[in-house]
């Protein structure tokens, strides 16, 4: 369902040595258990010492971001708002995109 959107990549099957991004979605072929991974490992950050200011300073695509939130990573309501703004975020534009993927799937919503 996802690939039909035209917002994804094909499916391919994740291995060990797989490199997983930021917004990258797993899905299990048995039973359907959706995991939406919301930070990666990077070749120049160790996995056991990430550095949690630089990534939060980085500007992020809003796919991205809406994915996030969707995940419940940015809270809600007004401190939502302020967390946007202070990463350099537009809220209304961020709920735009979290609104056209809920409404491809609106069993998130």
């Amino acid at each position: 369902m996802l690939e039909k959107t035209g917002a994804f990549n094909k499916a391919v099957a994740v291995i060990p040595s797989t490199k997983l991004q930021e917004g990258d979605i797993l899905v299990t072929r048995s039973k359907g258990h959706t995991v939406i991974v919301i930070e990666a490992e990077s070749e120049d950050k160790p996995a056991h010492k990430p550095d949690k200011a630089k990534a939060e300073k980085s500007k992020k695509d809003i796919k991205a971001i809406a994915l996030e939130v969707i995940a419940g990573k940015w809270g809600s309501g007004e401190d939502r708002k302020n967390r946007f703004k202070a990463a350099g975020y537009n809220y209304s534009d961020v709920q735009k995109e979290v609104k056209q993927f809920l409404k491809f799937y609106p069993i998130y919503s």
